[in-house]
């Protein structure tokens, strides 16, 4: 079952460019599975998430599976995009989303030259 998406106050011309990569990014944390993300991924990618160390920089592929650990743990019942900025080759997308036993997240990814360089989840 795939799960509504409701968009605020996205800058609609930054929203189509990069809309493959952001109807990608939210199947995959609606289906928990970033396996099809690695084409959008940076060959290094900086992964910051709750309940870690601090960030890590790893290679595309340890990205897919630490992503699939964290939201296989925390599979979204909402998600809404907050914030979409672009800046001539660098866009910041901004979304927030809720699980089931009622934590909330926030994602930050950063996107530079159409490659997705960073993931920063927060709980909220």
């Amino acid at each position: 079952m795939l799960i509504p998406m409701f968009v605020f106050g996205v800058n609609i011309g930054s929203f189509a460019q990069h809309n493959s990569i952001t109807v990608a990014l939210i199947d995959a944390f609606q289906r928990a599975n970033f396996g099809s993300m690695a084409v959008h991924f940076n060959s290094q990618i900086e992964i910051d998430l709750p309940f870690e160390n601090g960030s890590n920089v790893v290679a595309k592929s340890q990205a897919v599976s630490i992503l699939n650990h964290f939201i296989s743990k925390n599979v979204p019942s909402s998600i809404g995009i907050t914030r979409n900025d672009e800046v001539a080759d660098v866009v910041l997308l901004n979304f927030s989303f809720t699980v089931a036993n009622g934590n909330s997240f926030k994602a930050t990814i950063f996107i530079r030259n159409s490659l997705i360089s960073q993931i920063k989840i927060v709980q909220t």
